[in-house]
């Protein structure tokens, strides 16, 4: 039977197959505008089908709407029952926006100086070809597996997965049901005085929409004093909430960790205190205070307004509409009570919150974060430590967390890795072969650790 080792060098024998086969799936359009007909994933999971079928790995493309295919293949272990680990992944992108500010075609997988460009070739088609490279690895290395695997690349993540994961847990639940679950997100690489560290989001901050809207009084433009204008208001309510200092919230365990990555001392580390402490932490460590900054606090972020009937007319009502993170800890009461303060001395408003997503997490697990540990260190070839956080976005993980599994979002990219140039939904997007090479590593070791 190989050894790991030997199967991690398989990896760096593949590299040209894993850009290869990144290219690919970037020159395949899934754009989702959210609007059907759109996404156009089957196309991607029959290019996925194809390559699996030739390697002999068991697959199947379940379509939840016309054009709308969700990716799942399993490789089967010696105990058959419930998988031990799925790996997770979405194959929709984002609209590109503005092509002529794209140094390359948007959907061309070119290759240029060790980076990979084209939409999608981040978010999230390069989790996509990594786990896909690692089932193909465990095929191709004949190594007996005790458990099965499963590998899930569903559609319509970046609306909602109304078709894609959520589908794919209501309907067809069995082909994706594991133990444990991996998904895009987290892995981000930590370098301090005390060692490399690499992020594992056990879960992620919740969502709301808030609308509020704004009630006045039409008249001519002409005598604007005849009328009360909403628009006006919705200026002044939008100014309030961009004031408003949110309550500071240590809940989530990497305050805890802090002392373990930095020279802090808990003393430090206080709401009162953790401005300051991500402010002096920006300065040479950006990401970690990125991170701090989203975990320690509900945001509040106008992102939509509509209103208004002419130009000459002064508008009797304005709606403002707001995008809500929450905390796991937090929930609509809360937010409708924050608002609401907010909102003090503005007269005439309704106030409407809605929940896309509920904050969620899953519990901490030894094995499960034992064999990610492991397999980060053998990717590195030295020793690697883990820090527990949530992510500050949405994933598809909170679709399968209601079903039993503990599902982490870990995929890693290499500790010299620049991920800001990765550009995720903006122009020139693109993905770095070193990156891709070391996510496939530490996903097989991952896949071995787990299942031999």
């Amino acid at each position: 039977m190989k050894s790991l080792e030997e199967l991690i060098d398989d990896v760096d024998r593949s590299s040209d197959e894993l850009v290869e086969l990144l290219q690919e799936l970037v020159k395949i359009p899934t754009v989702n505008t959210g609007i059907m007909p759109t996404g156009n994933e089957t196309e991607l999971c029959q290019f996925l089908k194809k390559k699996f079928d030739s390697e002999g790995i068991e697959s199947t493309i379940v379509e939840s709407a016309p054009s709308r295919g969700n990716f799942v293949s399993r490789l089967n272990g010696a105990d058959n029952g419930r998988a031990k680990l799925l790996f997770m992944s979405h194959t929709d992108t984002v609209p590109i926006g503005d092509e002529s500010k794209w140094k390359h075609p948007p959907f061309s997988g070119t290759l240029d100086n060790g980076r990979i460009y084209g939409r999608g070739a981040d978010d999230c088609k390069s989790v996509v070809v990594s786990e896909a490279m690692a089932m193909i690895l465990l095929k191709r290395s004949g190594i007996p597996l005790k458990r099965s695997v499963i590998f899930a690349a569903g559609c319509d993540e970046e609306t909602g997965s109304r078709y894609g994961f959520q589908w794919l847990a209501k309907n067809q639940r069995h082909l994706i049901d594991s133990e444990f679950a991996i998904n895009e997100a987290g892995g981000d690489p930590i370098k301090t005085p005390k060692g490399q560290f690499f992020t594992v989001a056990l879960g992620e901050k919740g969502r709301l929409d808030a609308k509020i809207n704004l009630k006045g009084k039409s008249c001519h433009a002409s005598v604007p004093w005849e009328g009360d204008n909403a628009l006006v208001k919705m200026a002044y309510a939008i100014q309030k909430i961009n004031e408003y200092k949110s309550e500071r919230d240590l809940s989530a365990t990497i305050f805890r960790e802090l002392p373990k990555l930095f020279d802090i001392d808990k003393s430090e580390i206080t709401p009162d205190n953790i401005d300051n402490l991500i402010e002096k932490l920006s300065k040479d460590y950006s990401s970690i205070a990125y991170l701090l900054k989203g975990l320690s606090r509900m945001t509040i972020t106008p992102t939509m307004a509509s209103g208004g009937v002419k130009s000459n007319v002064v508008p009797d009502q304005f709606t403002v509409t707001c995008d809500v993170r929450i905390l796991p800890n937090q929930n609509i009461e809360y937010v409708k009570r924050e608002l609401t303060k907010i909102l003090n001395g503005i007269e005439g408003y309704e106030l409407s919150i809605s929940g896309t997503e509920n904050p969620g997490a899953s519990p901490s697990n030894d094995q499960f974060l034992s064999a990610i540990k492991s397999a980060l260190s053998c990717a590195m070839g030295k020793d690697a430590d883990i820090v527990q956080v949530l992510t500050i976005g949405l994933t598809d993980s909170c679709a399968v967390r209601p079903l039993g599994t503990i599902v982490y979002d870990f995929a890693p990219a290499h500790p010299d890795s620049d991920s800001e140039q990765n550009n995720v939904h903006g122009d020139n997007e693109s993905f770095s072969v070193k990156d891709l090479i070391f996510r496939t590593k530490t996903f097989v070791g991952l896949a071995y650790n787990l299942l031999t």
